[in-house]
């Protein structure tokens, strides 16, 4: 009986374990992104991993607020419904997002969209003075949508608008690859389409090998252009400058760059450029996460915890106390304590027989593991 239960608990292991990363996520209710209630099965888009793929059903409004910052892989939103970034928060999407007719969406903070924007009818978008959306794909707007943009829109693809929509506001609606109107008004002739941005960024990329980050990126095109700064952070709020790379000045042809950061930091961190032209303009491209292990000898046993000892091995070159957390597969802490490199650590009796994540940090998360508890 013990071995059949065994055999048990690892298939439903290996079965929980091929559904915990890159799963659809659903948001059923309204309120905050972060209130695991709005979502079905408590499992919050981008909580634990960045290639979730969010749906929004209908008429569901949900709000990102103050110093929360998600990456989702893509992002379905239904009809009459609202997305609200507050000032300070951060939504990244990796790949596409559509959404609905008769959709709001309300941007304090920061919206950035690696790949297309797709819209159908009856869109309203406000973008405050303290909001920027960033799309690197295009955007495709479909008819009665209303603009009001009072902080910066930037499209690194092109921007196509059905009729009878409108464009409003003090800020600026950056396309770089040409803008269509079908129908009236024309709004690519309105003051706030700007289509010559100086420098078209096609990518940015990160890669880490364990012992280094490397960057890459592509620009395709280039205007009065002086050189990229790369900036690094570890919370998203506080970037320091790491290096620079020379720009080539004017170009109308593909150029590729590449940058290696051979001290980067444990766990998670962020990497963005800045471009600055000859003439002292700058501007900010979207940050992207890179994830470093601080060791490649990490070891949690036994793998299934029939009592309470959890041994733990951890290799560092520098010697310190790091935090130990258990979380549940919805990311949820359960249990945290400090534990001396190369420790053993008692997880308490009174936690639930299932499928649990062992991660180790210092200030940021350096490694991660999982385990069975059956007790």
């Amino acid at each position: 009986m013990g071995f059949f239960r065994q055999f048990l608990l690892a298939i439903l292991y290996i079965s929980t374990m091929s559904s915990v990363f890159g799963q659809t996520r659903t948001i059923s209710g309204s309120g905050n992104w972060s209130d695991s209630g709005n979502w079905i099965g408590g499992n919050i888009g981008g909580d634990v991993d960045n290639d979730d793929d969010v749906v929004m059903n209908d008429a569901v409004d949900i709000t990102i607020q103050d110093m929360e910052s998600y990456t989702v892989a893509t992002l379905s939103a239904s009809k009459e419904g609202s997305l609200t970034i507050d000032e300070g928060g951060t939504l990244t999407v990796t790949g596409d997002v559509l959404i609905d007719k008769e959709f709001t969406i309300n941007v304090s903070g920061d919206l950035i969209i690696n790949g297309n924007l797709d819209i159908a009818k009856n869109l309203i978008l406000n973008v405050t003075s303290t909001g920027t959306v960033t799309v690197l794909g295009n955007v495709t707007i479909a008819k009665e949508a209303g603009l009001h943009v009072d902080g910066a829109v930037e499209i690194y693809g092109s921007l196509t608008l059905d009729k009878d929509s409108s464009l409003t506001g003090m800020g600026t609606v950056g396309v770089a690859q040409g803008c269509t109107t079908n129908g009236t008004p024309d709004l690519c002739g309105d003051s706030q389409i700007d289509s010559s941005l100086p420098v078209e960024l096609l990518f940015f990329q990160t890669e880490s090998d364990g012992s280094k980050v490397m960057l890459n990126w592509a620009t395709a095109t280039e205007e009065n252009f002086d050189y990229f700064s790369v900036q690094r952070s570890k919370n998203l709020s506080q970037f320091n400058e790491i290096g620079r790379v020379q720009g080539n000045g004017d170009s109308q042809n593909r150029i590729d760059y590449q940058f290696e950061d051979n001290d980067p930091y444990d766990g998670t961190s962020y990497y963005r450029l800045q471009s600055i032209d000859f003439d002292g303009y700058t501007e900010i491209f979207n940050a992207v996460s890179v994830f470093v292990k601080a060791s490649s000898n990490f070891e949690v046993y036994p793998s299934i915890l029939r009592g309470s000892t959890l041994n733990v091995k951890f290799e560092s070159i520098n010697d310190r106390t790091l935090n130990l957390l258990v979380l549940d597969l919805a990311g949820r802490k359960k249990f945290e304590s400090q534990l001396e490199i190369g420790g053993t650590v008692e997880i308490p009796r009174g936690l639930e027989n299932g499928v649990y994540f062992i991660e180790l940090w210092d200030q940021d998360i350096v490694n991660r593991s999982r385990i069975i508890i059956s007790r």
